[in-house]
């Protein structure tokens, strides 16, 4: 997943609700995480002068989306807020600018990162900062020190205001039941797997690793042959055993012949979340295109307990713990206790 910062903006209409429609569109893409969003600072327009001056903010975001795919997730929710091509630093309903991807440099004809003006607004480099001071450009040079050599010629007024733009309120039954979640969840760890050791399984390895990051406890942790009998038995000892709440399968969710762990999950769930498979698939395709249907992720219920079963390769399990498991484990596993 990268990390990278958007600039906001708006100077036209009510800009405040713009900027957090525009937070809010970023937030619910399955592929965007958003994680801060800076101050907002009244800026003064640069160029084209006689214009009203913007209200400004930087987001910071993990994404699993390209550069150029970002870009066309930004450019798709400006024309959805208003945005029409005008002159050039002229006034606007909302601006989204790609400022920094990671450590990349990225050079096309329709997109420079950083972004190419960046040095010269402090309306940027100032919520940037804000966000991370420690921040670095990929080409090295600290942040503060080109705050400090940054010309200056933009009138700033900050902050206008400090509070996350992307805050709404949800429904009270659903904040009811996160806060009524337990903190920690109670975890079974299966790798199915013909070949793999504890020591070669870095699939089992990040998923424990993540529920322990995220205050979850692993009570078992097993490998296990893609033979479906001995999953099925393993599977039907943990959900018999009170202490655990959840059990989490890597691997035999392919197409093989002896891809049968979809099988026997599938045999003992007595509620289904189709939306899993579903996301997890969706989120696959952002990043190895249309083989990520051949996945038969899924997860749903049992005998009050969660169950999920994802792909055995690492990177499909980081992504899985990363934007579905780890983030709705705890909600999840309090829903299915009832």
């Amino acid at each position: 997943m990268a990390v990278v910062y958007l600039g906001l903006g708006a100077n036209t209409g009510d800009c405040l609700a713009q900027l957090r429609q525009a937070c809010l569109l970023l937030k619910r893409h399955p592929a965007i995480s958003l994680q801060a969003v800076s101050s907002l600072y009244h800026t003064a327009p640069a160029g084209f002068r006689d214009q009203p001056w913007f209200l400004n903010a930087v987001a910071r975001l993990h994404t699993s989306l390209k550069p150029e795919a970002l870009l066309s997730v930004t450019q798709a929710i400006e024309r959805r807020l208003g945005r029409v091509p005008t002159r050039r630093w002229g006034p606007r309903p909302i601006d989204l600018d790609l400022l920094l991807y990671g450590a990349q440099q990225v050079q096309r004809p329709f997109l420079t990162i950083p972004h190419p003006r960046l040095r010269e607004r402090p309306f940027v480099l100032v919520p940037l900062l804000e966000l991370d001071p420690a921040l670095r450009l990929p080409s090295g040079e600290s942040l503060r020190d080109v705050l400090r050599a940054c010309p200056g010629g933009v009138s700033l007024r900050a902050p206008a205001a400090r509070f996350p733009l992307w805050t709404r309120k949800t429904p009270m039954s659903h904040e009811a039941h996160r806060r009524q979640a337990p903190s920690s969840v109670r975890c079974a760890v299966i790798t199915v797997s013909d070949t793999r050791t504890p020591q070669t399984d870095t699939s089992g390895q990040f998923i424990q690793q993540a529920l322990q990051a995220a205050g979850h406890q692993v009570r078992a942790y097993t490998i296990v042959k893609d033979e479906p009998e001995e999953i099925r038995r393993l599977l039907q000892q943990y959900l018999d055993t009170e202490e655990l709440d959840a059990v989490l399968l890597s691997g035999g969710t392919g197409l093989a012949p002896r891809d049968t762990t979809y099988e026997v999950v599938q045999a003992c769930l007595e509620k289904e979340l189709p939306g899993f498979g579903e996301l997890f698939r969706y989120l696959s395709y952002a990043e190895i295109g249309a083989a990520a249907m051949l996945s038969r992720a899924t997860a749903g219920v049992a005998r009050g307990k969660v169950i999920v079963a994802m792909p055995g390769s690492t990177a499909a399990v980081r992504l899985a713990m990363e934007k579905l498991v780890v983030p709705e484990l705890a909600h999840m596993s309090h829903l299915a206790r009832g």
